[in-house]
């Protein structure tokens, strides 16, 4: 509906995360400073061992993958990505941290069906984190 940093509009695919963590700060780099979303999810999928993936590591990825706002050129990695449907995951290094990785879910490769999606609970961001804590004169919250 609105595209990523790895796809255009109207090419589908689900961002997620190795940990719910690293979800969480992909989620408050994109917050409004005012408000940070009430109705958020905890969804854990498991994914089967055999399931195929390609990974992209920080050097696999063109100078200035990690800038904001991302380029056209991954967007168009992603978009290829998808229509090849070679791998139901792809798996990239966070702009966030570096060193962990973001799961990008092709909808249209027939292993997708193996995704386990178990139920998920309700979560809500830790009250230190709102804006509030920013004004704390200890900074603390």
């Amino acid at each position: 509906m609105y595209g990523g940093r790895w796809n255009p509009k109207g090419t589908r695919m689900a961002y997620c995360a190795e940990h719910l963590s690293l979800a969480c700060l992909e989620n408050l780099v994109h917050a409004d400073d005012r408000h940070l979303p009430d109705d958020l999810m905890a969804i854990p999928i498991d994914i089967p061992d055999d399931v195929s993936r390609k990974v992209l590591g920080p050097d696999a990825l063109p100078a200035g993958w990690d800038r904001v706002p991302g380029s056209e050129h991954l967007k168009a990695i992603g978009k290829a990505w998808v229509a090849a449907k070679s791998e139901a995951l792809l798996l990239v290094s966070s702009a966030v941290i570096r060193e962990e990785l973001n799961v990008l879910v092709n909808p249209e490769h027939p292993d997708t069906v193996r995704l386990m999606v178990r139920p998920g609970r309700p979560f809500s961001f830790d009250g230190r984190l709102g804006p509030s804590s920013k004004s704390s004169p200890s900074g603390r919250g």
